[in-house]
């Protein structure tokens, strides 16, 4: 199934990364050894009043349920996106669906302040990417136990940007915790999906009560455009050959958990 979305991901110029905010309050052993995180389950943090990170942990679910890895939702409600990032080093959560601008700020405040000045001063007539930029920044700013992919087009986080820097979708999970097929389809899924496919399946989520079936149909139904990828980034601002990255971060304990087997947006 790892070639599943590789067919339209070259059709896809923009990419994006995500938002670093999920947090919480209790303290959890820190994360296992590289043979454990192999074997774990994946435990996906999300904003649980943020019908699109609901939609996404479901995707990231199914996607990683193909190849046979069992993998829930872990409910955070993070005051702020540095406790989010605490969150992964922690151990509650080993994978983050995050904004590409509040990641990095989570990671490097400094680095974010600087990049939000040069964007203002940059204004409209700039040819400079600042989405490359601050997924870029985010990659160098990653602990080396953690990684990510190349981000989304569908940003995130609206109304609770830390920062005024792109805030696009990404994962960011602990860097031994996926092989490379596992690896491939995060990375392909994240790329594929668009703006318009997260607002659709959204509002269908909503319209019929269930994410899971919503995910589910979308899945089975949207592969059949033509292209191939072959690009992605591996953690701490490394590139790995394959179709994401995988980068370190830290993130607060949570408040609950869950697999979205029939989730539903509130």
């Amino acid at each position: 199934m790892h070639t599943r979305f590789a067919r339209r991901l070259v059709a896809l110029t923009a990419v994006a990364a995500s938002t670093a905010g999920v947090s919480a309050c209790a303290r959890q052993e820190p994360l296992p050894e590289a043979s454990e995180l192999s074997r774990a389950q994946v435990r996906i943090a999300v904003a649980p009043d943020s019908p699109e990170q609901l939609v996404l942990g479901e995707i990231y679910i199914q996607t990683l349920g193909e190849e046979g890895r069992s993998a829930s939702l872990v409910h955070e409600q993070m005051p702020d996106s540095s406790s989010r990032v605490d969150e992964l080093e922690e151990g509650n959560s080993n994978f983050l669906v995050a904004c590409t601008g509040n990641a990095l700020a989570g990671f490097d405040m400094p680095t974010a302040k600087r990049l939000e000045k040069e964007r203002e001063e940059a204004g409209d007539e700039t040819d400079r990417d600042f989405l490359a930029e601050t997924h870029i920044a985010m990659m160098n700013a990653l602990p080396t136990v953690l990684t990510t992919v190349d981000p989304s087009s569908a940003p995130g986080c609206k109304d609770q940007e830390k920062v005024d820097l792109p805030q696009n979708f990404v994962p960011i999970y602990a860097k031994d915790l996926l092989d490379r097929d596992e690896r491939f389809e995060i990375a392909s899924v994240t790329k594929y999906l668009t703006t318009e496919d997260l607002d659709d399946l959204v509002e269908e989520a909503d319209r019929t009560g269930s994410v899971s079936q919503t995910v589910e149909h979308w899945l089975n139904t949207s592969t059949s455009n033509p292209g191939d990828t072959s690009g992605s980034s591996e953690g701490s601002g490394t590139s790995d050959g394959g179709a994401g990255g995988d980068a370190g971060a830290n993130a607060g304990a949570g408040s609950g958990s869950g697999d979205t087997g029939g989730s539903t947006l509130k």
